[in-house]
């Protein structure tokens, strides 16, 4: 946010502010309160399209050796949270778990929010139906 100053009985009061993504004119007098400045950070639509050109990017080598720019695909980190559970038998709610959500944003992808026991429980049921039809077409 860039503060927005007036000169009002000789002196320099802010009485605004203005939002450095999507350029919105936001109330910010300097006798009431902020909340609403970090509420507007919190869900400025803008900010997620100018975020991502300054942000560096992850990048990878695809199967025919061309380098790829790194697309984080949470369906593809549900599946493999679930395949982690059963290879480890890790109880359902690891991916809510405070320290989990720690591990995966230092580690890997900083916007990562955590996956509920209910959702993993209904992932586990999804892949397991998956891979049984699999089978059963093998046997066919």
């Amino acid at each position: 946010m860039e503060e927005v100053k007036e000169l009002q009985n000789g002196k320099l009061i802010r009485v605004g502010a203005i939002c450095n993504f999507c350029k919105t004119r936001l109330s910010a007098s300097s006798n009431g309160g902020t909340g609403h400045l970090r509420r507007h950070i919190l869900s400025c639509k803008k900010k997620d399209n100018v975020g991502s050109s300054f942000s560096q990017s992850h990048l990878h080598f695809d199967s025919a050796s061309n380098v790829q720019r790194f697309v984080y695909k949470p369906m593809v980190a549900r599946t493999e949270l679930v395949r982690l559970i059963a290879r480890l038998d890790l109880p359902l709610n690891i991916g809510e778990q405070p320290a989990w959500g720690d591990y995966i944003r230092a580690a890997f992808y900083p916007d990562y929010t955590h996956v509920s026991r209910q959702t993993t429980t209904r992932d586990v049921d999804t892949y397991f139906d998956a891979k049984q039809s699999v089978v059963k077409k093998m046997f066919e």
